[in-house]
Formats: C-alpha cells, sequence, structure tokens
C-alpha cells in the first residue's frame, strides 16, 4: 500500500510538472531558432548585427559586473561621459539585468552573457506570459499559444532585427503585473499586503530593466 501511495504521488507529481516544463523547453528551443548558430554562444561570436546599440549594451553587462562586486555605484559613475559622468540608472543601463546576469558575466564574459540573455529573454517571456495564463485557462495548448504569441511577437521580433534591444526584448515582468492586478482588483485571495509588496518590487524591477516598458504597462494596467 506504501508503495503505491508513493507511486501516486510520483505520478501526479510527474502530471503536474511535465506540461510546463514541455512548454519552457520548446519556448528555449525556439528562442535558438531565432536567433540562429546553435553554437554561437560562446565568446567567439557577438549575436545580432554589431550595432553601436548592442555593443553599448554588452558594456553596460561588462560595468555592473565591473562594479557591484567592488561596491562601486552602478547608478552614478564617470566611466562614460567623463569627467561629468552619468546617471546609469535611467540611461537605459538595464542595471537589473547586469545584476541577473553578472555570474556569466564574471565567469565567461560580457559577449557570453549577452549572447546567453538575449535568447534567455524570448524564451522567458514566453513562459512568463503562458504560466500567468493557467489563471484564465486549464488548458495547456491555450496556455502555450498565448505565450507564444507573447514571446514571438511582432514587437519581440522587431527589436532583434532593429539591433537587438536587450531591455526590450527582456519583457517577462509585465504579464507578472497584470496577474497581480487581477489579484488585487478581482480575485483577491492573497493577503493585500504581499501582493501590493509583490507588485511593487516586480514594477521597481521593470524600471532597472527598462523604464520604457514600465511606463508602457502602467499605460496599459491604467487602461
Amino acid at each position: 500500500n506504501r508503495m503505491s501511495s508513493d507511486d501516486r504521488r510520483r505520478s501526479m507529481a510527474i502530471q503536474r510538472w511535465w506540461p510546463p516544463t514541455v512548454c519552457c523547453s520548446l519556448y528555449v528551443i525556439l528562442a535558438m531558432v531565432e536567433f540562429g548558430h546553435f553554437g554561437s554562444l560562446g565568446s567567439s561570436h557577438m549575436t545580432g548585427n554589431g550595432s553601436m546599440d548592442s555593443i553599448v549594451q554588452i558594456w553596460w553587462l561588462a560595468w555592473t559586473a565591473h562594479a557591484f562586486p567592488h561596491l562601486q555605484s552602478i547608478f552614478l559613475g564617470q566611466a562614460l561621459n567623463y569627467p561629468f559622468g552619468q546617471n546609469f540608472g535611467v540611461n537605459g543601463s538595464m542595471v537589473a539585468l547586469g545584476v541577473i546576469f553578472l555570474p556569466i558575466t564574471k565567469l565567461f564574459g560580457s559577449i557570453v552573457a549577452w549572447n546567453v540573455a538575449l535568447r534567455f529573454a524570448v524564451a522567458v517571456s514566453a513562459a512568463s506570459m503562458c504560466l500567468v495564463l493557467r489563471r484564465w485557462t486549464a488548458w495547456w495548448p491555450a496556455a502555450f499559444l498565448g505565450g507564444l504569441l507573447y514571446g514571438f511577437s511582432a514587437y519581440i521580433s522587431w527589436n532583434i532585427i532593429g539591433g537587438d534591444y536587450l531591455f526590450l526584448i527582456f519583457v517577462p515582468l509585465p504579464p507578472l503585473v497584470f496577474l497581480l492586478l487581477h489579484e488585487i482588483l478581482v480575485r483577491q485571495q492573497w493577503r493585500p499586503r504581499m501582493a501590493g509588496v509583490v507588485l511593487g518590487f516586480v514594477c521597481a524591477l521593470q524600471f532597472f530593466i527598462s523604464t520604457e516598458v514600465l511606463a508602457c504597462t502602467v499605460v496599459l494596467a491604467t487602461r
């Protein structure tokens, strides 16, 4: 009986986790296809068109990996626009992404971090929308299709072709904002204080990824 009970629990766990695992795996494969060159994650190849905007974003990843461990300010500094300096917090510096990908940058370099980050951004954005849509649908294929349309949309493709704007491609947080707003305003099953704190954290994180995306999210949320 005990073995039977363990088998049932194992079977339930597999049934619970295999759909999101399959969905996320497919998003990763499609993200790799989106950028092509499955073996191009190394430092010898820079993903994208090599535009000045791409190079600047790679510099931001490298700067955060340098400044953060050395307890230097990642918001203000003279590393750009010397000697006057620059406010890195509001100049497209992607501070949060620099921190997220800091381990990869330190271990393998900023080029590898850039190559991984672009693919991860597309896959995780699609996965975020897929999982958020599960609140409104019990059918995994429908949620998968919603994530596919979001993570591989014309918006994402345009920002990849136009300059590989990582801070605009990395958009897993807007779906979470709408999920939290739905919870606070409609569903109301979480503790209000906890939901409010999580919403504030998600918005703050989005601010330090892209203020433009945060502004667009706020505009859409208030309509």
